[in-house]
């Protein structure tokens, strides 16, 4: 059922209900995540707003060709080290997982299946 502004309350309702059952083994990154998933889902646009300005939605901009970035999908799940590999139609755009390890399957992605994308932070350099 959606309320009067369109969110989908009973969805929210489930999701919220299993964080707050769950929320003493959240790490604070799990935290992060699981309610930056809902916030895309109830309206992406929001991660445009100033206080998410590191976020950059797809419509608007493409990372450089052969950049590594964090990607967040449609679903709100996001995914890191993404490699971008540029093509005259950014639709057809390459954006591959970069391999952790060997036994670790690499994804693909379309431009359509993504929704912002970020650049990789940086690790932090010895003080």
């Amino acid at each position: 059922m959606k309320n009067i502004s369109g969110l989908d309350t009973d969805y929210f309702k489930k999701r919220m209900n299993r964080v707050v059952r769950d929320i003493e083994l959240f790490t604070p990154e799990e935290f992060a995540r699981e309610t930056a998933r809902m916030a895309v889902i109830a309206n992406s646009d929001v991660l445009e707003d100033k206080e998410f300005s590191d976020w950059v939605c797809v419509n608007k901009q493409m990372p450089e060709d052969d950049q590594v970035v964090d990607i967040f999908d449609h679903n709100g799940v996001r995914v890191t080290d993404v490699r971008f590999s540029a093509e005259d139609d950014k639709n057809f755009a390459r954006w591959v997982e970069e391999s952790k390890s060997f036994d670790h399957l690499q994804r693909e992605f379309t431009t359509t299946q993504i929704a912002f994308w970020m650049p990789t932070p940086r690790l932090p350099k010895d003080s």
